[in-house]
C-alpha cells in the first residue's frame, strides 16, 4: 500500500565546478540529492526555485532522489521543497524555503535529508457494559488509499503503528451481531495523527438484533 509522508527537511549545500560549453559558461547550476534518514533516496519530492517574487523553474526527484537545475543565471535564489500533499519543513528557518547562491561556471550540490515523522492510533472496544469486544475490524486511510489495517484482539484492543502524520479516516467494521450505534449509519472517524503521540479511541458496540 502507498503512504505519503510529511517530513522534516535538512539541507546543506556547497560549490563544485561543472564543464563549461559554450553555452553554459555565463550560468550556474543547482544539483538537489534527497535522501532518507539512512541515506537512501528519496523520489517524488518537489523543487521550486525563486528570485524575489518569482518562480523560474519547477523540478522533482526521480527514483535516485536526484534533480539538476541547469543553466541558471549567477544570484542569490531560494528553492522552496514539497512532498506532496505534506510540507517539508528547512530545520533552520521553521519553513520549507533553503537559500542558494549561484555562481557563474560552478555546481551548487544540495543535499536534503528526509526524517518521516510519525504517530500511532490505539483503539479499544467495549461493549456496553465495558467487556472487550474483539475482531473488530479498522481500515485506516488518507487521500493516497488505505494507510494500515488492524483488527481488535481478545481485550478489544488494536494499535495502528508508525502512521504518519496528518489527517485520516477511520472505517470501523463491527463484527457479526454486533454494531456501533454512535457511528451509525456511517461508521467512518476523522483523525488527526500528530508526532510522536498516540491517538486513542474507545468504541462502545452494542449486539445487534
Amino acid at each position: 500500500m502507498r503512504r505519503l509522508l510529511p517530513f522534516l527537511l535538512i539541507a546543506s549545500a556547497s560549490c563544485g565546478d561543472i564543464a563549461l560549453t559554450p553555452k553554459s559558461d555565463n550560468y550556474g547550476a543547482i544539483s538537489v540529492e534527497a535522501v532518507d534518514e539512512e541515506g537512501s533516496p528519496v523520489a517524488a519530492v518537489s523543487a521550486a526555485l525563486f528570485t524575489p517574487g518569482r518562480r523560474i523553474a519547477m523540478a522533482t526527484t526521480a527514483v535516485d532522489g536526484s534533480t539538476t537545475f541547469d543553466f541558471v543565471a549567477p544570484g542569490e535564489y531560494k528553492l522552496f521543497f514539497q512532498a506532496a500533499p505534506f510540507t517539508l519543513i528547512a530545520a533552520d528557518q521553521q519553513n520549507p524555503i533553503s537559500d542558494v547562491r549561484v555562481e557563474r561556471g560552478r555546481l551548487t550540490p544540495m543535499t536534503v535529508r528526509i526524517v518521516t515523522r510519525l504517530g500511532e492510533v490505539e483503539v479499544l472496544a467495549v461493549d456496553t457494559l465495558e467487556a472487550p469486544v474483539p475482531d473488530v475490524g479498522l481500515e485506516l486511510s488518507s487521500s493516497a488509499g488505505v494507510d494500515a489495517v488492524g483488527t481488535t484482539d481478545e481485550e478489544g484492543i488494536a494499535v495502528l503503528e508508525s502512521i504518519a502524520t496528518g489527517t485520516y479516516k477511520l472505517l470501523v467494521l463491527a463484527p457479526p451481531g454486533w454494531v456501533v450505534p454512535s457511528m451509525q449509519p456511517n461508521p467512518i472517524l476523522d483523525l488527526v495523527i500528530e508526532e510522536d503521540q498516540a491517538t486513542e479511541v474507545t468504541l462502545v458496540l452494542e449486539a445487534s438484533g
